[in-house]
């Protein structure tokens, strides 16, 4: 850039050199295209090359775009399928648990009844009938014999 553009650019701006506060007067964007010089842009020629140089341009974006879009439909359908499988495993978790739980309760039931027969059949009564039904007899008090066990043991030896 030479110096007779960068002057051009820098009368742009206005700089107050007073101490004494001035007004400074805006002008609207459309006002200052209108003064400002006009710019040439540069236009390529479109050859071979730079056509060819274009197309593998927008092929490489595409490319990269498609990457980005199958990358992201991936990760949604790992992260939903996570989901779902989690989902699952919880159901089959809770479906385990509630038959347990129903099995718990049926040997629950099940102990208390075979607990009230148990308690039925020890009555003295019917265990007196069973041994009785098995040639035994109930002792009574004068059928009971009593060893001294504290004196001292003397034993004979046979010759």
């Amino acid at each position: 850039m030479s110096d007779s553009n960068v002057l051009k650019e820098l009368s742009y701006f206005s700089y107050d050199t007073s101490t004494s506060p001035r007004k400074v007067q805006h002008t609207s964007p459309a006002k200052e295209t209108k003064n400002a010089p006009e710019r040439k842009l540069r236009v390529l020629k479109d050859t071979p090359q730079t056509r060819k140089e274009r197309i593998e341009y927008k092929e490489k974006q595409s490319f990269v775009n498609t990457m980005k879009i199958m990358a992201v439909a991936i990760l949604s359908i790992l992260v939903i399928g996570s989901l779902v499988y989690q989902r699952v495993t919880i159901n089959n978790i809770e479906r385990n648990i509630s038959t347990i739980e129903k099995q718990l309760e049926e040997a629950k039931s099940e102990n208390i009844k075979l607990n009230m027969k148990k308690e039925a059949l020890r009555t003295p009564k019917i265990i007196s009938e069973f041994a009785q039904s098995k040639g035994m007899i109930q002792r009574d008090g004068y059928t009971i014999n009593y060893f001294d066990l504290s004196s001292e043991d003397i034993g004979y030896a046979l010759s």
